[in-house]
């Protein structure tokens, strides 16, 4: 009796033990995910301000020479030089589009619209769809859905933080996820845990 009374509370020891070791990380993984938040959104500020200095695909150093039968060098550098300052300027301008996009969806808060279709965010960029389709699948390195729900679990991961009179169920609503089941799946994959375990550890 002893014996099982001894190796029940050394199993209860180790349990409590391991269930702190859980929190402390867990608590440390929210605070990290907080700070890349900030960072993320400092980040798109900056982008948003000074586009021209992103992604400068134009290099100064860039020439292109030939040479003729007898070795003498023939300059074509201009032509390259000409094509290549065309398709810098188109690949700055779509890549602004693409931050225009961004700036739109994230200051006009579309994230929260329950069923947001691409549509919808191009005619708000001023775009057609397919060529908002085009810029959108160039830059973005999610697909649109993944995309949307990635901002929504963001400001939900926000809310859980500054609300934390709000059920889970009405930020769920305030994200644009109104189905429970969808919400805490969503939240789950992108944080690893619940959005309850996340507001317990912060």
């Amino acid at each position: 009796m002893g014996v099982l009374l001894f190796i029940c509370i050394t199993l209860i020891v180790f349990v409590i033990r391991d269930n702190r070791i859980i929190k402390n990380k867990n608590r440390v993984s929210s605070s990290l995910i907080g700070e890349l938040s900030k960072y993320k959104t400092e980040l798109f500020d900056r982008m948003s301000e000074h586009p021209d200095k992103v992604n400068n695909a134009a290099s100064a150093n860039d020439k292109a020479s030939a040479t003729d039968d007898k070795g003498k060098a023939v300059n074509s550098g201009e032509t390259v030089k000409t094509e290549k300052k065309t398709d810098s300027k188109a690949h700055n301008e779509e890549y602004e589009q693409f931050l225009k996009i961004e700036k739109i969806i994230f200051e006009k808060n579309l994230f929260i619209r329950t069923k947001l279709s691409r549509t919808e965010v191009a005619a708000e960029a001023g775009m057609s769809t397919s060529h908002f389709n085009a810029v959108f699948d160039k830059y973005s390195q999610l697909t649109f859905t993944n995309y949307i729900n990635n901002l929504r679990m963001e400001r939900a991961a926000k809310l859980l933080k500054e609300k934390p009179n709000y059920s889970i169920e009405a930020i769920a609503q305030e994200c644009g996820v109104p189905v429970r089941q969808t919400f805490y799946r969503l939240f789950s994959k992108k944080y690893g845990m619940t959005p309850a375990d996340y507001r317990d550890n912060i």
